[in-house]
């Protein structure tokens, strides 16, 4: 899925204007945080001020928080640009 990217201090989140106020959780786990894209994707979003447009792929898991009922495990990462707004 290809959408805007929030990088805050407790959660990451992808969100597309086409659905206003609606986000999915983005998480990355230690086992892929050492492939190259990730880390890309990582070291760009932050120097774009913790907004910028990626596209993700992975595997979705549901979660226990109301809040966030559906977590994307990012398993790849491309095409990380800065935000278009």
């Amino acid at each position: 899925m290809r959408g805007s990217i929030y990088m805050g201090v407790d959660n990451t989140n992808i969100s597309d204007r086409g659905c206003p106020g609606q986000a999915l959780k983005l998480s990355v786990g230690d086992d892929v945080y050492k492939h190259a894209d990730i880390r890309n994707y990582h070291e760009k979003i932050n120097s774009y001020g913790r907004h910028g447009m990626a596209t993700v792929a992975g595997k979705f898991v549901v979660s226990d928080s109301p809040l966030t009922p559906y977590v994307l495990n990012i398993e790849m990462v491309w095409n990380v640009t800065r935000s278009q707004d």
